[in-house]
């Protein structure tokens, strides 16, 4: 990473930016939300790599057991890669990829095994939190109409990307849908002050640990917990 130490404690400011927004995202997904902790490696750390690498950040599982994990993140998101229309501060880019990978880390303590998740959800949820985070970096809005199976140019597809054609991801569909985690949590769950009081993700990805289907963890969701009609909210 860029080694700038302006307030000179032999950390690069980088790393300490780094830093804080990891422990801010695990706050509030801890401790404000009330998620499951992060599955432990064994070492009580959870660890983050700062690379030069031409992805965003990756969640990537030590065991698919029990759900650990670490992240590695780009040491400074500059270059082609990284262009966003909607967020142009390389920090700010820095801060939604952590946000957005943490969140990952913490739905292993749910559901352990990700070769078993449904991409889209695990996506729409990430970029969803992200987006509380860092709200004025809405990276997830470069999604919503850039792919010809994205939520918006293709309203007809089924809400959870399974009639994708087999050359289109689902984890692409799955970041576009970002905008139906918000629609979920400001206008199905309607009486609370922000976002951060939300339960209804945390309530889908509880029932989603039961081993039950993700469509069938929505729905219930939805239904059940939250007395509305399913179809009328996904019109």
């Amino acid at each position: 990473p860029i080694i700038i130490d302006n307030n000179n404690n032999n950390v690069p400011d980088y790393i300490e930016s780094v830093a804080l927004i990891a422990d801010e995202s695990r706050d509030v997904l801890i401790n404000i939300m009330n998620y499951l902790p992060e599955p432990n490696d064994g070492d009580g750390f959870y660890d983050i790599y700062i690379v030069n690498q031409s992805a965003w950040g990756w969640n990537i599982v030590e065991n698919s057991n029990t759900g650990s994990s670490y992240i590695k993140i780009d040491n400074d998101y500059n270059g082609n890669n990284f262009n966003s229309d909607f967020c142009t501060d390389n920090l700010d880019k820095m801060k939604i990829s952590v946000a957005h990978e943490f969140f990952h880390a913490i739905q292993r303590a749910y559901r352990p095994n990700p070769s078993n998740d449904h991409d889209f959800f695990l996506e729409m949820t990430s970029m969803w939190f992200e987006d509380l985070m860092v709200p004025d970096c809405n990276d997830y809005l470069s999604f919503v109409d850039a792919l010809s199976y994205s939520i918006f140019n293709n309203p007809m597809q089924k809400f959870d990307g399974s009639d994708l054609e087999s050359n289109q991801s689902p984890a692409n569909f799955g970041y576009s849908m970002a905008l139906f985690g918000h629609y979920l949590s400001t206008s199905v769950e309607s009486n609370i002050a922000n976002q951060f009081e939300s339960t209804i993700m945390r309530k889908i990805w509880e029932n989603y640990s039961s081993g039950i289907d993700i469509r069938d963890a929505i729905i219930q969701t939805v239904e059940a917990d939250f007395g509305d009609s399913f179809s009328r909210i996904w019109a």
